[in-house]
């Protein structure tokens, strides 16, 4: 994946201007896909995804789960300040999952100081991390076969910058279900 930041053109119908273009690849062969994108008040951009790079070649900063948790893949989260400085761009970057398939599929942002970020996608974990300051509203897996939908709040700390998370839960039924699209209506 890559990440683009353009700015409009001054003339109507003219050309944009490219400010800012990172890739967001791992060091391994294992594909990696975005999601979602989403970008706070001051500009810093939080992608969501998924990657099966399971030699722990991710780029991890400030996260709450540095390793491949195991299966097709693991949801990731990274949080970009697009500068223009290199590797110091990357706030943090974060794996989010368990033993199975994790994917995250889409990423909301909201107006806290830090913003937290909403993640919302699909998992086949039962050991999905479903664990925060606040008790998930479903703390068990319901479809083995296809899994479920989850909602994960990922808290960054504003003095150390380290993440953690808020909340999350599994979401759906016996059938299986995938969390598409997010967004937040308030703090």
């Amino acid at each position: 994946g890559f990440l683009a930041v353009f700015q409009p053109s001054a003339s109507p119908g003219g050309t944009p201007i490219l400010k800012y273009c990172s890739y967001l690849g791992t060091n391994s062969s294992g594909p990696a896909g975005v999601g979602g994108v989403a970008v706070d008040a001051s500009g810093n951009a939080y992608i969501a995804g998924f990657s099966s790079n399971t030699v722990n070649g991710f780029p991890s900063k400030n996260s709450l789960q540095t390793a491949y948790a195991g299966g097709g893949s693991d949801a990731f989260l990274m949080k970009i300040s697009p500068g223009g400085q290199g590797a110091t761009d990357l706030v943090y970057a974060t794996l989010l999952g368990g033993s199975g398939m994790d994917e995250a599929l889409a990423v909301a942002v909201d107006s806290a100081v830090p913003p937290n970020a909403y993640v919302t996608g699909a998992t086949q974990s039962a050991d999905f991390p479903v664990h925060g300051g606040t008790a998930g509203y479903q703390t068990s897996l319901r479809s083995t076969a296809g899994g479920n939908a989850f909602l994960a709040v990922v808290a960054q700390n504003a003095a150390t910058g380290a993440t953690s998370i808020a909340y999350a839960t599994y979401l759906g039924g016996m059938q299986t279900d995938a969390g598409q699209g997010v967004a937040v209506a308030g703090s």
